[in-house]
């Protein structure tokens, strides 16, 4: 899945910035875009969330929502002030000096929307395995 993405991001950086470019072969590239990105980032959702059940299952909630902390929410937290900076950078650039508004920035997780996502995911699924029993 992880080469997958980077034939991906190939393929849409190649159709918008290559010098030399025609339709067909533009048509083509962002045709490989939406095949891969259609189960690639459900088949790594669902993988991730197999091997949450698994410690789960194994070790409890408690090593479960520690092993995501170090493996998730660390490098969300890491990079994302660093994505935010790069992303400001190259908007600046691109647009002649402006910048992405500051409230925007704040919500805004960019490339690691994904790390957010997996976070708030195993929070609700243990939320909810521990509520459920209490429910019913």
């Amino acid at each position: 899945m992880m080469l997958l993405g980077l034939m991906l991001h190939s393929a849409v950086f190649t159709a918008t910035y290559a010098p030399i470019r025609t339709d067909l072969g533009e048509d083509l590239l962002y045709l490989i875009y939406d095949f891969i990105h259609t189960f690639r980032m459900p088949a790594f959702m669902f993988i991730s969330g197999f091997f949450s059940a698994l410690i789960f299952t194994k070790y409890g909630a408690r090593t479960l929502l520690g092993n995501r902390t170090k493996r998730v929410l660390l490098p969300l937290l890491i990079f994302w002030p660093l994505v935010t900076i790069a992303f400001q950078l190259v908007f600046a650039l691109a647009t002649g000096g402006s910048v992405v508004p500051a409230e925007q920035n704040f919500v805004e997780f960019y490339h690691l929307w994904f790390l957010a996502y997996l976070v708030y995911l195993n929070l609700i699924a243990v939320l909810l395995v521990k509520m459920l029993p209490w429910i019913f």
